[in-house]
């Protein structure tokens, strides 16, 4: 009898508990009811199978997942509450499709579902194979330069990377512009994998990887020829006609290129042309001519120019006396002082200049006008043609004029 009251009161006190937990399980509920919401995590791919590799992106690389928890949970949750992941444990070659996994470390979350619930992930094998490096050159060293043979360091590279995209590749390749380069090439270059068609093939996007992922490459680059841009130095014998001048010397082209060794190049200043003779020449003319290059030295584009030389009288100067004749005398007056000589300097060419007398021009003094006595009077003087005055002196001059004897009393002092 005792042993059944004692059964009968722990079956009362467990009913008793379970009530009591279901009550409280009511309360909480009402004062913290569960929500359902959203969750967007990043997706992690795990456990990738030894020798394989993932062949570009996933499908999906974060995932949605709808969670229901307690409204104080939602207000206290963090970013890694809840965590998405792919296992590929069991892998397989090629693109296969994978549930994506959830895991919430509080049991009071409760997962609803993943957005995408699965995930397509592309596994290949890994697979690393040595290339022979390729050398790309474009472009030409400057004129006068040479480019010797090209030496790399490695000769080969190691890709790894998945099967599909190692197997396509045919070298690596450098590429390397010579165009402007004076100095040897020695530096290190960043080689990208090729397909047999000498396509690129984007390593990063293919998942790819080159060691080392830059070869050295030494390119010897000398310099054979020297070109040299100079002036045009015309040269001339003889001598123009007397009273004539050179006046200048113009060349087209005035400058030109010549070509040769760097030691020879190197001091040359100037183009000679061929003589030009100029005996006897009183015009200016124009003569085409070869040019002259210094031995060892060619001309890069032509080797002729056409000279114009410019050819003038001398002006000179030359001075003459001469004594000036009066002009426009009025008739009842004359001359009672002498008149002095005069200076005349004339200029102008010197063949015109040196034929030229003191007959050949007339220097006057105009007294027209004048009463007698003492005056000063402008000497004037006719240049012949060609020349020009530069000075008369003295331009003025003291004249006296008198009164004219009657010409009867002339005739009578002449017969006695």
């Amino acid at each position: 009898m005792n042993g059944l009251l004692a059964h009968l009161d722990l079956t009362r006190g467990l009913l008793a508990l379970l009530l009591s937990v279901a009550l409280f399980g009511v309360v909480q509920s009402e004062r913290n009811p569960p929500e359902t919401g959203s969750v967007d995590t990043p997706l992690d791919i795990v456990n990738t199978p030894p020798g394989l590799l993932i062949v570009g992106n996933p499908s999906a690389t974060a995932v949605q997942v709808r969670v229901s928890a307690p409204r104080e949970n939602w207000i206290g949750m963090r970013s890694g509450a809840v965590r998405a992941s792919v296992d590929l444990s069991r892998g397989l070659l090629g693109p296969q499709d994978y549930p994506v996994s959830v895991d919430v470390p509080d049991p009071r979350i409760r997962v609803v579902e993943a957005i995408p619930s699965r995930v397509s992930v592309h596994l290949d094998e890994r697979l690393e194979r040595a290339v022979p490096v390729r050398l790309q050159l474009s472009g030409t060293v400057p004129v006068g330069y040479i480019a010797g043979d090209a030496e790399i360091e490695p000769a080969t590279v190691d890709v790894t990377g998945p099967a599909s995209a190692v197997q396509q590749i045919e070298s690596a390749a450098v590429e390397l512009r010579l165009d402007g380069v004076t100095a040897p090439v020695d530096g290190r270059y960043t080689a990208a994998p090729v397909d047999v068609n000498g396509e690129s093939i984007s390593a990063e996007g293919r998942g790819l990887r080159l060691a080392p992922p830059a070869v050295r490459v030494r390119i010897p680059v000398s310099q054979q020829l020297a070109s040299k841009s100079v002036g045009v130095q015309p040269v001339m014998s003889g001598s123009v006609r007397s009273g004539y001048v050179i006046e200048g010397v113009a060349t087209e082209p005035s400058v030109v290129t010549i070509v040769g060794a760097p030691r020879v190049v190197g001091p040359a200043t100037f183009a000679e042309t061929e003589r030009i003779d100029v005996t006897d020449v009183s015009s200016t003319f124009t003569r085409q001519v070869a040019l002259l290059a210094p031995d060892g030295v060619s001309m890069l584009q032509q080797d002729v120019a056409r000279v114009t030389v410019r050819v003038a009288p001398l002006v000179l100067m030359q001075s003459f006396a001469t004594v000036p004749v009066p002009a426009g005398l009025p008739g009842n007056l004359q001359v009672v002082s002498s008149l002095p000589s005069v200076q005349v300097v004339f200029q102008g060419p010197a063949p015109t200049l040196q034929g030229v007398a003191a007959g050949d021009f007339r220097a006057t003094v105009n007294l027209e006008g004048l009463t007698a006595g003492t005056h000063r009077a402008t000497v004037d003087v006719e240049a012949p043609s060609g020349i020009s005055i530069q000075s008369v002196n003295p331009r003025v001059i003291a004249v006296t004029l008198g009164e004219s004897a009657p010409v009867a009393s002339v005739r009578r002092q002449e017969a006695a």
